[in-house]
């Protein structure tokens, strides 16, 4: 993700990662859903869960939301591109500012995820997807991709992605064992030529919402296989996977600040040296980005402990 936004024009490169950078969040969700609780019960919908939910997600968007409105506005003043009432009408509609609508569509994607197990069995819920799915299609190509529709669109594209995710979980002893590594190939390779031929594509702009979903879901668990060899093999990957999959939500917050920022100063000091630079400047603008990002990271992990230990001791 970090990489795609240090990239500021449309290429090959940008359409194939579009297609799954994003998918793959909500991927992991539901690949990693039934382990939530410390006591291994898989979580149903409550009153309890969705307010707790609530919180974990609506005060990080609405947070950093408002530090973005401002710091647009403050951009304002050299740019004159944006405007604080549009943005505020964006957070309080939950189409989020930037990468921030991945938070409510989020939460909506995985309310529906627990009202489709409350009312269907489990052995059911491929066939449910398969509905939504053809839902999907369908109503993108009459509803105009608009508030509160594009919302909609999001939300049950985030679903098919989260409830992919568990059922690829179900299958985790036998497919992603070292040993059958090699066979997800055919699937990358039909992911990147399916991403290709669907154009640049996400979930503000479906193209083909089937192409899409299969798209993204074939190179998620794909990656889902990577990341599973390098957690056995024992690698310094994993560690790197473990170190920013910790902090997700941190990064999805704070990367549209750290980025703009990253951008003005070089165009200020720099003449815009790396936006100019071709793959050499973005590169150097990701690699620059990315250590902010640590940065940021270990600032905030230390923050955090101190108020926990302050809290304890109080």
């Amino acid at each position: 993700m970090l990489m795609q936004h240090s990239i500021p024009q449309h290429n090959l490169f940008r359409q194939v990662t579009q297609a799954f950078v994003m998918p793959f969040f909500f991927v992991v969700g539901g690949y990693l859903w039934r382990y939530k609780e410390d006591s291994g019960k898989e979580i149903g919908i409550s009153k309890e869960y969705l307010i707790k939910r609530g919180k974990q997600l609506g005060l990080p968007y609405f947070m950093a939301g408002i530090a973005l409105i401002l710091f647009y506005e403050i951009l304002s003043f050299i740019s004159g591109s944006h405007s604080v009432i549009s943005n505020f009408i964006r957070l309080i509609t939950f189409q989020g500012i930037d990468s921030l609508w991945f938070l409510p569509v989020f939460f909506l994607s995985e309310f529906l995820f627990l009202f489709t197990l409350k009312f269907n069995p489990q052995k059911y819920l491929l066939v449910f997807d398969l509905i939504i799915l053809i839902t999907l299609v369908l109503w993108s190509n009459v509803a105009p991709f608009r508030w509160p529709f594009a919302l909609i669109n999001k939300a049950l594209m985030g679903y098919l992605f989260f409830s992919s995710g568990y059922l690829v979980s179900n299958f985790y002893k036998e497919v992603f064992k070292r040993s059958y590594t090699f066979l997800f190939l055919p699937l990358c390779i039909l992911g990147l030529l399916g991403s290709y031929y669907n154009g640049f594509s996400s979930f503000a702009n479906l193209n083909s919402p089937l192409l899409f979903y299969l798209n993204g879901l074939l190179l998620s668990i794909v990656l889902l296989a990577v990341c599973n060899y390098y957690y056995i093999s024992g690698s310094g990957y994993s560690k790197v996977l473990t170190f920013f999959g910790r902090e997700t939500l941190f990064v999805l917050c704070t990367n549209n600040l750290i980025i703009e920022s990253v951008r003005l100063f070089d165009h200020k000091v720099f003449s815009s040296f790396m936006l100019n630079s071709g793959w050499l400047g973005y590169i150097l603008m990701f690699v620059v980005i990315t250590i902010i990002e640590v940065l940021f990271i270990l600032s905030y992990r230390s923050l955090r402990r101190y108020l926990c230990l302050s809290i304890k001791a109080s």
